[in-house]
């Protein structure tokens, strides 16, 4: 099955399926025990961390949604702000998911899921300690350069929709290095909608309609 990159945010995945292997009622309970001591649904109200780096390198592209005016300057800084908040969201996630050791619960909460909303801050808490369950990491570590290439969308107030054209980025074993997802050819397009919730923008849904797409 592919599990392109790090993307424990295919929730819906339009081919065969998430592809976040999650093996064993055993694990799935021990996550939503986990779930519940660190609060659940994940709308932490925290403040948002500081930019943890990644690609800076692609030029922000924002579009308006059909039938809507030309974007006035107060579009351009909403656009901005939802590109960096997915770009943090990225960037945060890759580097959580390229560590080995115990899954830590308050840990994920505190640099992952902070960026995340509703159901898919619980599936990606649920895909991030199936992955430490597993002995599984990303290679090469965190989010690397020109790997992501956001198009952001404004949808109406406090809604937005980034489009990516995502780099592949492999899952391996810690302990040997034998890569154990399939590589894809290219990039794959990953859609994400975000919403504006106690002034910070966060990912609550992401697709992969397993498109090819190039940058």
């Amino acid at each position: 099955m592919n599990r392109t990159r790090w993307r424990s945010w295919d929730v819906q995945r339009k081919t065969d399926g998430p592809r976040s292997g999650m093996r064993g009622a055993a694990g799935l309970l021990a996550a939503t025990l986990l779930l519940a001591a660190c609060g659940g649904g994940g709308d932490d109200k925290a403040s948002p961390a500081p930019d943890q780096g990644g690609d800076q390198r692609a030029v922000t592209s924002t579009t308006v949604a059909s039938g809507a005016s030309a974007p006035a300057p107060l579009d351009g800084q909403v656009a901005a702000a939802v590109e960096a908040a997915y770009r943090e969201a990225t960037a945060a996630e890759l580097a959580f998911d390229s560590e080995v050791g115990q899954f830590d619960p308050v840990a994920f909460r505190d640099r992952v899921g902070r960026y995340l909303t509703g159901s898919q801050h619980d599936f990606s808490f649920k895909v991030s300690q199936e992955r430490r369950l597993r002995g599984e990491v990303l290679s090469p570590p965190g989010l690397q350069p020109g790997e992501i290439a956001p198009v952001v969308t404004l949808e109406g107030p406090g809604r937005a929709t980034v489009r990516d054209c995502a780099a592949d980025h492999p899952t391996i074993k810690a302990s040997t290095g034998e890569r154990v997802d399939e590589p894809i050819d290219g990039r794959e397009v990953v859609i994400s909608e975000m919403v504006l919730i106690d002034g910070q923008w966060k990912i609550a849904r992401t697709t992969v309609p397993g498109e090819r797409c190039t940058v």
